[in-house]
């Protein structure tokens, strides 16, 4: 039998993002505080997204233990994590503490999507004033035009 093929070269996207960009024309200082500016309102607006995110998931999982604690008797045992300390409490003691932090969560929610919404809205507003096209959107964008004329 033959010998096994020897393997891939090591992965090096460095290297390769060197060789597979063109040359890029030298950006003015001018065009370089609009970038800085750009980078710098897109990372605002993703870490408003990620934070409503994580919120989302933390809603649903208060909503799914008031859930299951709702079918106990009042009585019942169970055991909450508070500060890294688990606790043992009576169901009815821990529904009333789930539910205030639900509302507090929900608060936070409505809170975040607003500036979320505050972020993109600011991000696309520089994005139009400087004619700002991002690689791979406009073909996107483009494509997405073509398919909804057809049926």
């Amino acid at each position: 039998t033959p010998p096994p093929p020897p393997p891939p070269p090591p992965h090096n996207p460095i290297a390769m993002s060197q060789q597979q960009q063109p040359q890029q024309q030298e950006l003015t200082p001018q065009q370089q505080q609009i970038l800085q500016r750009y980078q710098q309102l897109y990372q605002e607006y993703s870490q408003t997204v990620q934070i409503l995110s994580d919120i989302e998931i933390e809603r649903k999982d208060h909503e799914a233990v008031l859930n299951a604690l709702k079918g106990y008797e009042p009585d019942r045992k169970c055991y909450r994590m508070i500060n890294n300390v688990l606790r043992e409490m009576k169901a009815a003691d821990v529904v009333p503490q789930l539910e205030e932090e639900l509302v507090a969560l929900n608060k936070r929610f409505e809170e975040q999507t607003a500036l979320s919404k505050e972020k993109g809205d600011e991000l696309n507003a520089f994005k139009l004033k400087h004619d700002i096209r991002v690689k791979g959107q406009d073909k996107a964008r483009h494509q997405g035009e073509k398919q909804q004329g057809v049926l």
